[in-house]
């Protein structure tokens, strides 16, 4: 009876991981798991014409640094299973010569959320005092971008995106995401985020083309799948 039990178990455990919809995610620390049922979710303005109802029916809704939810709902929706930050914001620096619709308060705000901090090293002495007890801290060391650079054909010296490399993050561990709110075409006009309008173009350590190349790639290979806007 013991065996038995002890077999029913294990093919019980077995089961679990073939039918589990969660994937973790690779060079992430702890593990960190998320839903195959999936959407990671951008900051082009392109979403202020978009149905925020359909991002939160997917089970995974990964947003960025401090792109806003509450009164934006109907366009962004207001489901966040993640968060994923650079360490300048994760660190909460002031922004707001740049961004002018991220203020610093919006850190010290965020409660029972998943943050992803992607930096070089550690944060900032002291950062836990910034942030509420209930937020759940995980880190990926940006030292692994160059594999990721390489993997993905990324042809800079300068940084990936925080968003493309999370995409690419994705792809890598065995995810087929769902993206929105991305840029994969060369704009004529100045592109905005869908709460703010912006001054500058992307910061001088990118190289948006690489960016829009390797997210295009991925799209035209199957491997993403791209929610048009």
């Amino acid at each position: 009876m013991l065996i038995f039990i002890l077999m029913t178990k294990g093919i019980i455990q077995i089961l679990g991981l073939i039918m589990s919809n969660a994937i973790r995610l690779k060079y992430i620390k702890p593990k960190l798991k998320l839903d195959k049922n999936l959407i990671i979710v951008g900051s082009s303005s392109k979403l202020l014409n978009f149905d925020g109802k359909k991002i939160d029916q997917f089970d995974s809704v990964v947003r960025f640094n401090r792109a806003p939810t509450i009164g934006y709902e109907d366009f962004v929706g207001n489901k966040t299973s993640l968060r994923v930050m650079n360490n300048h914001t994760f660190d909460n620096f002031d922004l707001e010569d740049r961004f002018t619709g991220q203020p610093r308060s919006f850190i010290p705000n965020l409660k029972d959320q998943n943050i992803l901090r992607f930096s070089f090293g550690k944060p900032k002495i002291n950062w836990e005092e910034e942030y509420d007890s209930s937020i759940n801290h995980f880190f990926f060391n940006y030292k692994k971008i160059k594999k990721l650079k390489n993997i993905f054909n990324y042809n800079s010296s300068k940084l990936m995106m925080t968003g493309t490399a999370f995409i690419c993050l994705c792809v890598l561990s065995g995810l087929k995401p769902n993206i929105i709110g991305f840029e994969t075409k060369k704009q004529i006009h100045h592109h905005n985020h869908y709460w703010e309008e912006l001054d500058n173009e992307a910061s001088p350590s990118h190289e948006k083309n690489e960016d829009m190349k390797v997210i295009n790639n991925l799209i035209n290979s199957r491997e993403v799948n791209s929610i048009e806007l």
